[in-house]
């Protein structure tokens, strides 16, 4: 009171207070009213009881805090974007795998913190699922260092910007390829047997015949691969 009559200025504080009912937090106004010689002769003051939003802005304190511990603990590359394509996160695997900090990131547009990106195949995906409301997913090449890694983008929209998460599948996508190149050798070899191999399912369908089965029967793979057993013996 004495510093809205010494200042003649609105002042407003917040302080709590023990009541019946817990602690509550209060938010005080105090106003003075002048005279025409400018003196203060009263004094309008208003308490509020802002114990509910002040333990709402905790609340969301202690959420933003337990997400953020979160997206920094995952090893999935995360950012995530506003409308403007703005970064609005950048967890600790972004640090890692770009070498640019959080507080580097924090609010540069994406294509101006990574002018690599622009005029890729990225930018058309970020663009589609911005444009469409729908998650995308793609899996890209990206030299890191020299070396050819793998990368599983996926990105989730909001109305408010882009999620936007990125996990190395170099492991999973050398591992698939060898498996494709190993079931290319195993059907090299099969196809040049003389012998006549076939495989079914166990409910009759055949999945492979080879070259010698072909030849002995005067029929192509695709006459016979997908047919039920009792139908390609007929067609024999």
């Amino acid at each position: 009171i004495e510093e809205v009559i010494g200042q003649k200025q609105t002042f407003d504080f917040e302080y709590r207070v023990r009541t019946l009912d817990g602690y509550k937090t209060l938010h005080t106004i105090g106003q003075p009213l002048l005279n025409s010689s400018g003196e203060v002769v009263s004094i309008f003051g208003t308490v509020m009881d802002i114990s509910g939003s002040k333990q709402a802005e905790a609340a969301l304190r202690e959420s933003q805090e337990r997400y953020k511990e979160l997206a920094d603990s995952i090893s999935d590359v995360f950012f995530a974007l506003d409308n403007d394509q703005r970064i609005t996160y950048w967890n600790r695997a972004s640090e890692g795998l770009t070498g640019i900090s959080a507080g580097q990131a924090l609010g540069k547009p994406l294509y101006e913190l990574l002018p690599r990106l622009k005029g890729t195949s990225v930018e058309q995906f970020i663009q589609e699922a911005a444009r469409t409301l729908q998650h995308q997913s793609f899996v890209m090449e990206y030299r890191i260092q020299a070396k050819k890694h793998y990368l599983e983008v996926n990105a989730y929209p909001s109305d408010t910007g882009l999620s936007v998460f990125i996990r190395d599948v170099t492991e999973r996508q050398q591992a698939e390829l060898r498996l494709r190149q190993s079931e290319a050798r195993y059907r090299a070899v099969v196809d040049d047997q003389t012998d006549l191999i076939c495989r079914f399912t166990p409910a009759g369908t055949t999945t492979f015949v080879n070259e010698a089965f072909c030849r002995a029967f005067n029929l192509r793979k695709r006459d016979l691969v997908g047919r039920m057993y009792t139908r390609m013996n007929a067609q024999i």
